[in-house]
């Protein structure tokens, strides 16, 4: 069975004068990682020594396009630095050379919601070409960040499969979690469009562990979020970090670097449970969730 990841993402979108002191607290509890290409531009470049030692920390490490960084920049109002395709092209290749001893890089595309899904997929291979040439020796799994109808992407996809594999051996389709469905039903209906690719599917922004539980289930196996950042995660579930729950869930107030440190161990330690569920067919842990997706599933059947 492949493995599951779940990566641990950082952004400045979610605090732009806190980003590098979350980065240098936090980094080596995270040994998978999603860095925005954006972020690695303007915070990570000035500093070589600091950026080779956060991916030397990192068992896996996905470079994200950006793009989310620009949207949620000018969806709170706040100013953004210039991004576009040339800037992600450089900044892509410059830590691509300063990440040349990890073993598992992952990068998408600069993903364009405003193309037709078929020239979101012709750019990609664009890009991914030129990387694939520069830098043959790395190991590198390619990562089409896709937008729209889940049903076409996994048409389009599927009608070009076997020449995007002949080019790069093994890809991922990445689709934002929130883009699936406005309901959990809507979205496995969605998300079963995917899985029907047979590919590995990476849902961005999904970091709740319920979720990661019942969309495991299901067959995804990468996920990513800020959620670890925001919330506090026991008993299969994420709670807003307010302290009277915090003092109903632990009997005692914890500062919030104990807070995120427990996500990071709770994460790692629910993927294991997770994987070992699957692989025994054992789900008595997650009695709840498995009930709850397979009675979704029957559902669709009637």
């Amino acid at each position: 069975m492949e493995e599951i990841k779940a990566f641990n993402s950082y952004s400045s979108a979610l605090s732009p004068a806190e980003f590098m002191d979350i980065l240098n607290i936090y980094s080596k509890y995270t040994p998978n990682m999603l860095l925005s290409l954006y972020d690695v531009n303007y915070y990570l470049k000035q500093d070589k020594l600091f950026t080779r030692k956060i991916l030397a920390e990192k068992q896996a490490i996905f470079f994200d396009s950006g793009i989310y960084e620009i949207e949620s920049y000018n969806k709170f109002n706040m100013t953004s630095h210039d991004w576009d395709i040339p800037k992600y092209h450089e900044t892509l290749r410059w830590v691509l050379d300063e990440a040349d001893f990890i073993k598992n890089v992952y990068i998408s595309n600069y993903d364009n919601r405003a193309l037709c899904i078929s020239e979101q997929v012709d750019e990609s291979i664009k890009v991914f070409e030129d990387i694939r040439h520069d830098f043959s020796k790395l190991d590198i799994t390619y990562v089409f960040t896709l937008h729209g109808n889940p049903s076409e992407i996994a048409k389009i996809i599927n009608a070009r499969k076997s020449d995007i594999s002949e080019k790069f051996g093994s890809f991922v389709i990445a689709v934002p979690e929130k883009e699936l469905g406005t309901n959990i039903a809507e979205t496995i209906k969605n998300l079963r469009y995917l899985l029907s690719l047979d590919l590995p599917i990476h849902l961005l922004g999904c970091l709740d562990p319920k979720f990661l539980i019942m969309f495991s289930f299901l067959g995804v196996k990468y996920f990513d979020g800020l959620n670890w950042l925001k919330f506090y995660f026991n008993d299969k579930a994420a709670y807003y970090r307010n302290l009277y729950e915090l003092d109903l869930i632990n009997g005692k107030v914890l500062d919030s670097r104990s807070y995120v440190i427990n996500n990071c161990i709770y994460l790692d330690s629910l993927i294991n449970d997770i994987e070992y569920s699957i692989l025994s067919q054992d789900y008595s842990s997650f009695q709840e969730e498995k009930m709850l997706l397979d009675r979704i599933l029957v559902e669709m059947e009637d």
